[in-house]
């Protein structure tokens, strides 16, 4: 089983995009299973970052929208993104402006290929280290949460900022207790909408399918995500086993498993964004 690695390139030219895409897979055959996203510009770029887990960043300082390559690194970064980026560049002056950008690699395009198989024999070696590869799991489930806050500070308007500092970046406020509050929210929309005159029946199966998929949320994450940081480790037959200090089953730290909660964070990750927007369309929460 291949670890998933999701690659954003931004290009105008898809050719190279796609060629390099088959050396990859040759590359690295059997150790990564490579989805690659190719757009000709910037616009989508932050709603992409938000609504799922990307490994790298590849783009050209010139591109198609508004925004030059540097311009969408730096507002990533301002943002607190910290996904490595592959910039590729003629310009030297460019090169000199990323040197102090945490994560960001330059080369001319022609190079491109070579950077980035150093970028991913570097994240391959990451992932064999069992310490860091939990860290990575971890810290993908914190930006979860991290939207989850996103959405309930929204709701407090101008006062969003204090309500985040005060309280939602308290310990009262804890995961499973943000979570709660969400799924109520969408709960009392759901019977709210039940009791119109006029029942508006998609919405209500459209915010219901949103639901279904939040309730899962503790399970398919937090859950693992705690066991990850607060578990006995044993061996059985040369895979770590992770074991729960509660109740829950114990994790098989194997590249399915890691595949598989990536996945659920991925999805989740999406589901928020669509709940956000619903909330917003209802005028619940402050876009």
């Amino acid at each position: 089983m291949s670890l998933d690695y999701k690659i954003f390139w931004i290009d105008d030219d898809e050719d190279l995009p796609e060629s390099l895409h088959e050396g990859l897979k040759l590359e690295f055959d059997e150790a990564f299973n490579f989805d690659i996203d190719i757009e000709n510009d910037g616009d989508n770029l932050e709603k992409k970052m938000a609504s799922e887990p990307i490994d790298l960043l590849i783009l050209d300082w010139n591109i198609n929208g508004e925004r030059s390559g540097l311009e969408l690194i730096n507002n990533l970064r301002d943002s607190g993104e910290l996904t490595e980026i592959i910039f590729y560049s003629q310009d030297d002056t460019v090169k000199d402006q990323c040197k102090e950008i945490m994560g960001v690699h330059t080369c001319v395009k022609g190079e491109a290929d070579e950077k980035i198989k150093l970028v991913i024999n570097r994240f391959h070696e990451r992932t064999k280290n069992v310490a860091i590869m939990r860290g990575m799991i971890i810290s993908e489930a914190i930006d979860l949460e991290n939207k989850l806050t996103d959405i309930i500070t929204a709701l407090f308007g101008a006062k969003s900022d204090l309500f985040r500092d005060r309280i939602l970046n308290k310990p009262i406020l804890d995961f499973g207790k943000k979570h709660a509050f969400v799924d109520g929210l969408l709960r009392d929309k759901i019977d709210e909408l039940k009791k119109a005159k006029i029942p508006d029946n998609d919405k209500i199966s459209r915010i219901t399918g949103f639901k279904d998929v939040f309730h899962k949320m503790m399970k398919e994450v937090v859950n693992q995500r705690n066991i990850l940081a607060h578990s006995k480790k044993t061996f059985e037959d040369g895979v770590l086993v992770l074991a729960s200090i509660n109740k829950d089953p114990p994790i098989r730290f194997t590249d399915d498993w890691k595949n598989e909660i990536r996945a659920n964070i991925k999805k989740h990750l999406t589901n928020l964004v669509a709940i956000k927007e619903v909330l917003t369309e209802e005028g619940l929460i402050d876009a």
